[in-house]
């Protein structure tokens, strides 16, 4: 699956505000349910053992301000299959 928009806090943020949903539900959705959705639960989604080491770190002070940043990207660092694509430090 694939997406036009890139601003995964934007979608998070419509998830709370539209749809009601808690940003624990969002954040659910943007991980684990939504890699099986795509029944790639097995390889993505959480982060376990045996899986693919894909992630973000994220410079936030709690989940759920993921869901209240609408627009903002404040990354830290990328991580695709281990290796780490993106390193931002500055603050």
């Amino acid at each position: 699956g694939s997406s036009p928009v890139h601003s995964m806090t934007l979608i998070l943020n419509m998830a709370c505000m539209l749809f009601d949903l808690t940003c624990e539900e969002a954040l659910l959705g943007a991980t684990i349910n939504g890699a099986k959705a795509l029944d790639l639960d097995l390889s993505k989604g959480s982060i376990e053992k045996g899986k693919d080491a894909d992630l973000v770190v994220w410079d936030i002070d709690t989940p759920a301000d993921l869901c209240y940043l609408a627009g903002l990207t404040p990354i830290k660092m990328v991580m695709i299959e281990g290796k780490i694509l993106h390193e931002n430090f500055k603050n």
